[in-house]
């Protein structure tokens, strides 16, 4: 790793923690919590839905390939 992607790498890290501080910091100040509660857990039911959808979708093609070459190979 060179050092332009350690400088990179920790602007990356120091501007999302800040990010996260300030929006932390703004939820706590805001009469608005039950929203931001509300918002977070629907975003990871479907966050975490998603993943066995996309894994079956990546898959298919795989799948499909396999069987292919596995009847020509059969013949």
């Amino acid at each position: 790793m060179t050092n332009a992607d350690r400088v990179g790498a920790c602007s990356i890290e120091i501007i999302v923690l800040a990010l996260t501080f300030l929006t932390l910091e703004a939820v706590k100040r805001s009469n608005m919590r039950g929203i931001y509660g509300a918002l977070r857990s629907f975003t990871t039911v479907f966050a975490n839905s998603g993943g066995p959808v996309i894994s079956m979708y990546f898959l298919a093609p795989v799948a499909i390939v396999s069987a292919t070459v596995g009847k020509l190979l059969a013949n």
